[in-house]
């Protein structure tokens, strides 16, 4: 009987050898889409982040033009504050009204969360002012930006005189309950309890201005619907103005605390020629500085925090609260009209005091944002970016922006600028 042996087939696969060559190819393709998944990354998050940086601008430009286009309403100067009578264009000399007699304004709020008692003082009370003393500095090579405005239903800041006052504090003290009682050919109409008002001395006087409360009209002042009970009693055109506690024209005649009225002082009387201004409701008036703090644009409410105060590091947010990021850099210019001819004749940072405010017609101003993204090469900025000539008579500056670091270089960054007119200034300078 024949045996037959059985051929068993060779077992297919891989060797070794093939195995590693394909690992090999396996790990050289990855690599090759790691590093073009790594530089798309990068070119994205520059891309981004350049977006971003872009956004940051607009949005902090946006912030500042909103205040600034409102600065000024129910403080800016008109023709009755310009000696003597004008023609248009203005040719007079501002010696009356807010921005000439204004140079120290005392005021007082409850409601503030430190230091009650507050002064405006070097012609801070005024629509804009830039860097304003006595304010702490923002970061390194930036500006500081003062706004004021009013709510009152009037866009200039007309006043009506004064013939008899019983007071107002101008330091501490006890302040008495008082009335203002206004000239027998002017009217209280347009004054509610519950507005904000300013007293202004005339030219010469030797009293600063002072901000309170309108708490209590006289019974018999028409219009009968603009107050919420009899008040005070006197002639028709009286102002009444204390520390206690009032119904507000405002809140539908319900019981408020009278914030803006101080409750002590030694009080002092304007004298003839004196003149109430009207500010609008309380919580109306508008005071914000703007300030670049910690890489970031930064708002402090006068009306409710010490905003002279010394910063901390990092700055306290519920003072200076941050309203956008990556800001490196904002710079400011007034814009003069020196003769009052309707056009702009210098550019300039150079604070002015007093009746000169009146020349400021214009803000012009630029802000550099940065962006996140690191940037591997050391001179991926080249030079610090420019401020862009933009007006008759201005030149290129370059935005100083070493104080953001020494390797401000590898950074991408966005400038953004604009000029502001001041309407509420030019408008209220009109016949």
């Amino acid at each position: 009987m024949k045996q037959h042996s059985v051929v068993r087939p060779l077992s297919a696969g891989f060797s070794l050898v093939e195995m590693m060559v394909a690992l090999v190819i396996g790990l050289v393709a990855t690599l090759v889409i790691m590093q073009v998944f790594t530089l798309s990354e990068g070119r994205k998050r520059t891309t981004t982040g350049g977006a971003d940086a872009q956004t940051n601008a607009a949005v902090t430009l946006y912030m500042l033009e909103r205040d600034i286009r409102q600065a000024g309403y129910g403080l800016s100067p008109n023709t009755e504050d310009f000696v003597p009578t004008l023609t248009p264009p203005p040719t007079g000399v501002l010696t009356n009204g807010i921005l000439a007699q204004c140079g120290t304004v005392r005021a007082y709020n409850a409601n503030r969360a430190t230091t009650p008692n507050f002064t405006y003082t070097g012609s801070t009370f005024a629509p804009v002012v830039i860097n304003p003393p006595g304010y702490p500095a923002g970061d390194t090579n930036t500006d500081v930006i003062l706004v004021n405005y009013s709510g009152t239903g009037g866009m200039t800041g007309v006043g009506v005189p004064i013939t008899q006052s019983g007071g107002t504090a101008q330091t501490g003290g006890t302040l008495s309950d008082y009335a203002v009682v206004l000239t027998s050919n002017t009217t209280r109409a347009g004054f509610n309890q519950g507005d904000m008002i300013l007293s202004v001395p005339p030219s010469g006087s030797t009293f600063d201005c002072t901000i309170g409360e309108v708490t209590g009209l006289a019974a018999t002042a028409p219009p009968v619907g603009s107050q919420c009970t009899p008040g005070i009693t006197g002639p028709a055109n009286t102002i009444s103005h204390n520390s206690m506690s009032y119904l507000s024209f405002y809140t539908g005649c319900t019981a408020v605390n009278a914030a803006w009225n101080q409750p002590g002082g030694t009080p002092v009387s304007y004298g003839p020629g004196s003149k109430l201004y009207n500010l609008g409701p309380v919580g109306s008036f508008v005071s914000r500085v703007y300030a670049v703090r910690n890489g970031a644009l930064t708002v402090c409410d006068l009306t409710a925090n010490d905003c002279t105060a010394a910063v901390a590091s990092p700055p306290d947010s519920t003072v200076w609260a941050p309203i956008a990021t990556g800001v490196v850099g904002l710079r400011a210019q007034y814009g003069k009209d020196t003769n009052f001819d309707g056009s702009i004749d210098a550019w300039d940072a150079t604070q002015l005091t007093g009746a000169n405010l009146a020349q400021i017609v214009a803000v012009r101003m630029a802000v550099v944002t940065r962006s996140n993204q690191y940037e591997k090469a050391a001179d991926f900025t080249a030079s610090a970016p420019l401020w862009h000539q933009d007006a008759s008579g201005t030149a290129d500056i370059t935005m100083d922006i070493s104080g953001s670091g020494t390797d401000w270089a590898r950074y991408r960054y966005k400038v953004v600028q604009s000029i502001v007119p001041l309407r509420n200034m030019m408008w209220g300078q009109q016949k």
